[in-house]
């Protein structure tokens, strides 16, 4: 197979062809490996001799068929090699990687998954003056990515950037990305802001908690409970009260103001919150209900267990209603020997 690939002309023009061609001196790497671990020897020395060879078949075929594609074809097989992670080898299979990435900037566009690849791998090791240098040059032409916009708040972050400009990069990536994809960018303000203690912390909370984003607004929301629990029993109860019944609905938070309710022991607060968090959720959600009767079973308030159990088997969906009754009966049997049902 290989001496037709390199003997037919026109399979020799094809980019696929040199690929295989190229990749055929590795075909020893898993034997070597073998032997090596057999020998208890380090067979990174052996392998990069192989590496180079394939390396300089890809470099031949480009200086060949000077193609987007052979580019791609071999900055893919950079990315295997580095992959790898050879505490010997990764420096130089990056340094090969960063040099295949510029040469295909020079020659060709490259695609914004390329490029937030090559970025990644530029800030892995530690190029992150070049990094800041391919996001700021390109960030106009790709401005409604969020990879970019994230990795971009990440070194500001990173670099201990001034709080206006971190706040600044922010507030234009999410001008500039779709609400729904932005989940990691405000994961990473929220983290941000929270850690450094940032005066403007409870903004960002308040604006990620109004989102109609479900998976932005519950972190927001329980994040925003955490926050001003540290702060003062008043606080926390007024962050609840100003958010329990705004949409979209979310279990996560009703779950964390009672953990945090419980924590200070605040039973009447407890309370309120299951039956908050039943109005919205209690038609699908067993465990509430169960977990809801173990409180008040701890909190010595057993006779309210009986009436929770029927308002549970109108509530649930009726799907739902056989696998309560097998977990209230565990619940009854757990409570006769005095352990709590979880």
């Amino acid at each position: 197979m290989y001496k037709r690939l390199s003997e037919d002309e026109e399979l020799g023009k094809l980019a696929t062809s040199r690929d295989v061609l190229a990749r055929r001196h590795l075909l020893e790497e898993t034997e070597i490996l073998k032997k090596c671990e057999k020998n208890g020897q380090i067979a990174d020395f052996t392998i990069a001799e192989l590496e180079e060879k394939a390396n300089s078949a890809f470099l031949e075929s480009i200086a060949f068929l000077d193609t987007q594609e052979m580019h791609l074809i071999y900055i893919n097989f950079l990315i295997e090699r580095l992959n790898l992670n050879s505490q010997y080898l990764n420096d130089e299979r990056f340094e090969r990687l960063n040099d295949a990435f510029y040469k295909l900037e020079s020659k060709f566009k490259i695609s914004v998954d390329y490029l937030v690849k090559w970025i990644r791998y530029l800030i892995t090791f530690k190029k992150i003056d070049e990094a800041f240098e391919k996001i700021e040059k390109y960030l106009d032409e790709f401005k409604s990515n969020k990879d970019l916009w994230t990795l971009y708040l990440e070194l500001n972050i990173n670099k201990n950037a001034q709080e206006d400009k971190i706040l600044q990069v922010f507030y234009k990536s999410i001008d500039n990305i779709k609400q729904n994809e932005a989940l990691e960018l405000w994961e990473t303000i929220f983290e941000w802001s929270l850690d450094s203690q940032s005066q403007n912390a409870e903004k960002l909370l308040q604006l990620g908690s109004s989102l109609m984003v479900k998976e932005i607004s519950t972190i927001a929301r329980t994040k925003y409970l955490e926050w001003a629990e540290k702060i003062n029993d008043f606080k926390l109860k007024e962050v609840y009260s100003n958010l329990r019944q705004i949409p979209p609905y979310s279990y996560e938070f009703f779950l964390k103001y009672i953990e945090l309710e419980k924590s200070r022991l605040h039973e009447k607060d407890v309370e309120f919150a299951y039956e908050d968090a039943l109005k919205h959720f209690g038609n699908e959600t067993i465990d509430l209900w169960i977990q809801y009767m173990c409180f008040k079973q701890k909190i010595k308030k057993t006779q309210d267990i009986a009436g929770l159990y029927w308002r549970a088997m109108k509530q649930l969906d009726s799907d739902l209603i056989e696998e309560f009754s097998h977990k209230f009966c565990l619940f009854k049997l757990n409570s006769t020997d005095g352990h709590t049902f979880e």
